[in-house]
């Protein structure tokens, strides 16, 4: 059983599946917001940059090389 961060269990699968092993994905912290996407986006505050959207574009640009490492490798 392979238990991690829903958000990590694409790049998690990938590495236990080129190792030969079997797994039973169990993902688990799903992130969700309660706005709807056309309030976020229709929220001129939402354009403006602060610390929060900055750490949340780091977490998914670490995901995405993790994802290209793992293809290539």
């Amino acid at each position: 059983i392979l238990v991690t961060i829903a958000y990590h269990m694409r790049r998690a699968s990938l590495i236990f599946k080129k190792s030969g092993k079997k797994i039973y994905p169990y993902p688990f912290d799903f992130k969700s917001t309660n706005q709807s996407f056309s309030k976020i986006i229709l929220n001129p505050i939402n354009w403006m940059p602060n610390t929060e959207s900055l750490n949340k574009t780091s977490f998914v640009l670490r995901e995405i090389y993790g994802l290209l490492i793992y293809r290539i490798l």
